[in-house]
C-alpha cells in the first residue's frame, strides 16, 4: 500500500469510528437502544480490524450503564442529598440547599441550586472556606460505589447549566474513548503526556460548547485552575512558554479540523492523541 493509500485508509478508519460513536450516542439519547445492543451494532457496522478499536470503549460504557442502574435501584427511595452522600461521601446534613439527581443514559446528573454546596462536595475533606478562584459551574467525576463505576456530571443550576452539561458530557465521552485504537503516545515523559492529555480534554470540552477559538484560547491560557497548570509548576520557564504556545497551536488545529469535518471533528479529535492532531489535519487536507 503506497503512502497516499495509507493516508486515505487512516482517515477512513477515523471517520468510521466517529460516525458509529455519534450514531450510538443519538440512539442512547432518544432511548431507542440499550447497552446490551451496542456491541452487536459495532460489529455489524465496522470492519473487523476496527472492532478492537471500539471494543474496550463499549465495555467501559456497559460498566457505566450497570453502575448507574445499580445505584438508582439501590437508593431510589432516598432523598437526593442522601444520594449525594453515597456518591461523594459528603454528609447530607451539611448540604444547605436543594439538589436533584437524575439519570441520563450511562451517567448521573447532579444539579445543585447553590454554588456553596457544589464547592463543598467538590472539595470535600480538603477545604471548607472558598475563594473566588474556587468557583466552578460544574465538574465531571467517575465515582465508585460497591465496586460499580458511576460517571457523574455535576452542575450549578443557575449558571449556564445546559452548556456546562455539554462540556462535562464531553469529558465523559473522552473518558470512554480514552482506550482508543490510536493511543500509541510515543512521549518520552509520562508526566508531560498527562499534561497534554488534560489540555486535550479541555480543548474538546470547550469546543463542544460552540465557543469561539479566541475565547477558548483566552480561558486555557490564563485560568490557573486547570490541572495542567499545577502539573507544570516545576517546569523550566522555557518549557512553560513552550506549553503556552502549544495551547494556541492545538486550539488552532482543532478549529481547522472543525471547518473541514464539522459533524464529527470532536469525536475525531477524541480518538486521536493531541500530538497527532497536526498530522491528522495535514491528512484530511490532502484527501479533500
Amino acid at each position: 500500500m503506497n503512502s497516499q493509500n495509507k493516508i486515505q485508509q487512516y482517515c477512513a478508519d477515523i471517520d468510521t469510528i466517529s460516525r458509529v460513536v455519534i450514531s450510538m450516542e443519538k440512539k442512547i439519547q432518544d432511548g431507542s437502544i440499550g447497552a446490551h445492543s451496542i456491541r452487536e451494532i459495532i460489529i455489524s457496522q465496522v470492519d473487523s480490524l476496527l472492532v478492537t478499536a471500539c471494543d474496550l470503549s463499549i465495555e467501559e460504557l456497559h460498566k457505566c450503564y450497570t453502575g448507574v442502574d445499580y445505584f438508582l435501584s439501590r437508593f431510589w427511595k432516598e432523598d437526593a442529598k442522601i444520594q449525594v452522600w453515597k456518591l461523594f461521601g459528603f454528609r447530607s446534613d451539611k448540604l444547605r440547599w436543594d439538589v436533584t439527581v437524575i439519570s441520563q443514559g450511562p451517567i448521573l446528573l447532579v444539579s445543585f441550586s447553590e454554588m456553596q454546596d457544589l464547592l463543598s462536595v467538590k472539595f470535600a475533606k480538603r477545604k471548607e472556606q472558598f475563594v473566588q478562584d474556587d468557583r466552578a459551574s460544574g465538574f465531571y467525576k467517575t465515582v465508585y460505589h460497591e465496586w460499580y463505576r458511576i460517571p457523574v456530571c455535576v452542575t450549578w443550576a443557575w449558571f449556564s447549566e445546559e452548556s456546562t452539561i455539554v462540556h462535562e458530557l464531553t469529558h465523559f465521552r473522552n473518558d470512554i474513548l480514552g482506550l482508543s485504537f490510536y493511543s500509541q503516545w510515543g512521549w518520552r515523559d509520562i508526566y508531560e503526556m498527562r499534561v497534554y492529555d488534560d489540555l486535550q480534554e479541555e480543548i474538546l470540552a470547550f469546543f463542544s460548547e460552540w465557543l469561539k477559538r479566541s475565547a477558548i484560547q483566552m480561558v486555557l491560557a490564563h485560568d490557573q485552575r486547570y490541572h495542567f497548570y499545577r502539573r507544570i509548576e516545576d517546569w523550566s520557564p522555557k518549557d512553560q512558554e513552550r506549553f503556552l504556545k502549544d495551547i494556541s497551536k492545538y486550539v488552532g488545529v482543532a478549529r481547522e479540523v472543525k471547518d473541514i469535518r464539522p459533524d464529527t471533528y470532536i469525536v475525531d479529535l477524541a480518538i486521536i492523541p493531541i500530538h497527532q492532531w497536526p498530522r491528522y489535519l495535514r491528512y484530511i487536507k490532502q484527501i479533500r
